[in-house]
């Protein structure tokens, strides 16, 4: 392998116990890694080693650090996460920097210069800001995408002088807030906010030039998504209950909400996304409210005056479709992201006055957040949960990577100038997997094990016998696959890029693999070799079906012109073969039973002979939407803001429903071999907030 040849001297570098530390650089190597510090961490780093024992204390940072902003305790526990993370420290058992409760941090490694010498170490990958260009080939368009997309799985890039980024809160409440919305003309926020996640989010708005905080509604079904109309003078927004979800336009003024709301048809299944323009209408995209997918939504447009829709896009797409839009400011363009597959998304820039698509962009992320830059029909801006945030440039046909951002800034909503956005930002620690006991089992309640991390974590998974679990964690810096077991806790299989995603965990029935879904492409992870094999492109819509009975087929199903089809993935020979046309799964269980499901999501038992006969249809046909144990198939459904889970017993019908959360958008579970109890994924209370971004 080829190596870099790194010449220390005096003046750049310090010996920071067994590290060696380039300031000018910020890169830190040893014998093993080289890694590069951004900025804020970099800053840390250096005034803790020009003060080695001394206990900085949070006023000391803010000045030195920060020059004197106003900064979270958790931004400031993010960056010592970070140093930690690149000195390969433990923060329980430190060996460079110790945490001193309730008075702040110190250096406890040894400081000392540099002589010259010269350290080898690996090569310094650079990451290069992306830019993609529309391109006139589709094949070459593809070509493009999937050599960046296997780039997603190689060892993490180095920022190359990263910009310095300036966060100032705009909000202060305990709990957490989100999905913000701005107004010019009224100076004003609005939000939802939850203080805890045992109550349903209540709407709220913040003056920001007085400072005020007023709460805005007041009963106990959930808020989301609300939208000041151009002129503020009306709120839109989402209500839901425990049972259904429908869309509220409500009058606007100093004194709040009126109590005269307009309900706008929530028993057709749209959803509020934005206003036109001129504020005459507003779009929405049709949706089921709930997990489930019966066809790709689109985009429709709703007159406020005549109350009469109209459909504006028409995706023919494999997949979820048209999930966001929103109108230049001068009302010629519509912006809309589109899902094209599993986790393949365009944005369409549709020009109004012609009725025609001017441009269609490939994105190499999935955004949550679509805004207009500078009240211009010029330039994009697309944020997501993971940190992303892209701007793309309708003339130049450029779509541009932001680099520095950390993982906790999300969701775009605002734009205060030059490099500045109103943002949100959160502690990445958001999930944990939790054990609980079976609902309805009425026997003793058995001990629950309590997964400890400063993580998130979801995707919990049950082995075979109920004695192993497989997850997801995800830090700062990658997404890592890992597993517990009685003599291994938090065993790390493999670990990939932190923007990218793991979800559909199938274990093999002999634990020698694992097979499952990164980014919307099939996997199977051989537990013995430790290597990883993409079984499908990113082209196909996807669905994990689970491992036959004697562990030779993944079966799984792919949507082909608009159909599923029933697949199966030889581990042996490679090779994968068509099983049935119109099935999206089928699932041989150790008790020598097989279950399939059709592309309505209903549930069969083949017996023997291959007859089916018919059980259910499942609100959540996906792997962790439901299980089966012995004579009862428990499955999850989602009703607003509440998820319930059922016991189905199979001999006699008979369905027992219990509710399991409020305020959680849980849409898996994995039931213990014995079936006493089972793993899921809690969100937590975020303790977000709403913040000025500015890029320096």
């Amino acid at each position: 392998m080829n190596k870099v040849v790194f010449e220390a001297n005096n003046e750049k570098n310090t010996q920071i116990g067994d590290k060696v530390l380039c300031w000018q650089t910020g890169i830190i190597l040893d014998q093993e890694q080289t890694i590069k510090l951004e900025p804020l961490p970099l800053a840390f780093l250096k005034y803790l080693a020009q003060r080695p024992g001394e206990i900085i204390d949070r006023e000391q940072l803010l000045a030195a650090v920060w020059n004197n902003r106003f900064v979270s305790d958790d931004a400031i526990r993010g960056v010592v996460r970070k140093v930690r993370e690149a000195l390969n420290d433990n923060a329980k058992a430190p060996t460079y920097i110790k945490t001193v409760p309730l008075k702040g941090y110190m250096l406890i490694a040894s400081v000392g210069t540099v002589s010259k010498a010269v350290v080898e170490q690996a090569p310094i990958s650079k990451k290069i800001t992306l830019v993609y260009t529309v391109m006139g080939s589709l094949g070459l368009l593809t070509i493009v995408f999937m050599n960046w997309f296997a780039g997603q799985y190689s060892s993490q890039p180095i920022e190359n002088n990263p910009p310095a980024i300036a966060i100032e809160r705009l909000t202060y409440m305990s709990g957490m807030e989100s999905m913000g919305n701005y107004s010019e003309q009224l100076q004003t926020i609005i939000f939802s906010h939850m203080k805890d996640m045992s109550e349903s989010a209540s709407l709220y708005r913040k003056n920001l030039v007085n400072g005020r905080v007023e709460r805005l509604t007041f009963d106990k079904g959930g808020h989301y998504n609300a939208r000041f109309s151009p002129d503020s003078s009306q709120v839109a927004y989402i209500r839901e209950t425990s049972e259904s979800a429908e869309n509220i336009i409500t009058s606007y003024s100093s004194s709040g909400l009126s109590d005269a709301q307009h309900r706008i048809d929530s028993d057709q299944n749209k959803e509020i996304l934005s206003w036109s323009a001129n504020g005459e209408s507003l779009y929405f995209r049709s949706s089921q409210f709930e997990p489930q997918q019966t066809g790709s939504t689109s985009i429709y447009r709703y007159n406020l005056a005549n109350r009469d829709w109209q459909q504006v896009t028409f995706p023919h797409v494999q997949g979820s479709g048209d999930r966001m839009a929103e109108e230049s400011a001068d009302g010629r363009f519509l912006a809309v992201v589109r899902n094209t597959s599993d986790s393949r998304n365009s944005l369409l820039i549709m020009d109004l006055l012609k009725k025609q698509i001017t441009r269609e962009q490939a994105l190499p992320f999935s955004p949550t957040k679509l805004l207009w830059l500078n009240k211009q029909n010029k330039r994009i801006a697309m944020s997501n949960h993971k940190g992303e945030l892209y701007f793309f440039d309708i003339e130049q046909s450029t779509l541009q990577a932001q680099s520095g951002l950390a993982g906790d800034l999300s969701d775009v909503f605002y734009d205060c100038g030059e490099n500045c956005f109103y943002m949100r930002q959160g502690k990445l620690n958001k999930l944990d997997m939790v054990e609980i006991p079976n609902p309805f089992d009425k026997g003793v309640k058995t001990a629950s094990t309590h997964y400890e991390s400063d993580h998130s974590e979801y995707y919990p998974t049950y082995n075979q016998t109920g004695d192993a679990v497989y997850f997801v964690r995800k830090d700062q810096s990658a997404m890592h696959l890992m597993r517990h077991t009685p003599t291994h806790t938090g065993e790390t299989l493999f670990s990939i890029k932190a923007t990218n995603s793991v979800s559909q965990l199938s274990i093999h029935p002999k634990e020698e693999y694992l097979g499952g879904k990164i980014e919307g492409r099939a996997f199977i992870f051989n537990l013995k070799n430790k290597k990883l094999t993409f079984i499908t492109s990113q082209e196909a819509f996807v669905n994990i079906s689970s491992w036959s009975r004697n562990g030779q087929y993944l079966y799984f199903s792919r949507l082909e012109q608009g159909h599923s089809v029933l697949l199966k993935y030889d581990v042996n020979s490679a090779q994968i073969t068509p099983v049935e046309q119109n099935m999206k799964g089928l699932y041989e269980l150790a008790q020598g039973r097989t279950f399939v499901i059709d592309e309505q999501d209903v549930l069969y038992q083949q017996t023997a002979n291959g007859k089916r006969e018919k059980i259910i249809k499942l609100p959540i046909f996906k792997l962790g939407g439901w299980q089966i144990q012995d004579k009862f198939l428990y499955f999850l459904e989602i009703k607003g803001i509440s998820v319930y889970i059922n016991q189905l017993n199979l001999n006699n019908g008979k369905r027992v429903r219990k509710i399991l959360h409020q305020n959680q958008r849980l849409d898996r579970f994995s039931l213990h071999a014995q079936g006493h109890k089972l793993l899921i994924t809690k969100m937590l209370s975020d303790e977000g907030n709403l913040v000025k971004v500015k890029l320096q």
